[in-house]
């Protein structure tokens, strides 16, 4: 018997993006990713003070120095170790890129 698991990787586990309803960015219409727009949009939409949804999006718009360390460091073989750091930064670099309104 197959029982084979199908799993969709969407952005963020969330399989309609963050939120079907919203508008999306230039760069999610031509991308298929979110950018820093798309992630205050969402904050205002679920009623976070802007100057809040700011704050938490510069706080994870950068890899810690310890976190390289930490994977450099690990169990994980080189090339994996690059590659691990290459989706973090690709996805950290999401709350930064810009997309105008």
């Amino acid at each position: 018997m197959n029982t084979a698991l199908h799993v969709r990787d969407e952005d963020f586990a969330l399989s309609d993006g963050l939120s079907p309803s919203l508008p999306k960015s230039e760069a999610y219409l031509r991308t298929g990713h979110p950018c820093r727009l798309d992630f205050e949009w969402f904050g205002k939409e679920t009623g976070i003070v802007d100057s809040r949804v700011r704050r938490i999006l510069d706080k994870y718009s950068f890899l810690p120095e310890k976190a390289e360390q930490l994977v450099a460091e690990s169990q994980l073989t080189e090339k994996l170790q690059r590659s691990y750091l290459r989706i973090v930064k690709e996805r950290i670099s999401r709350f930064v890129r810009v997309d105008k309104e």
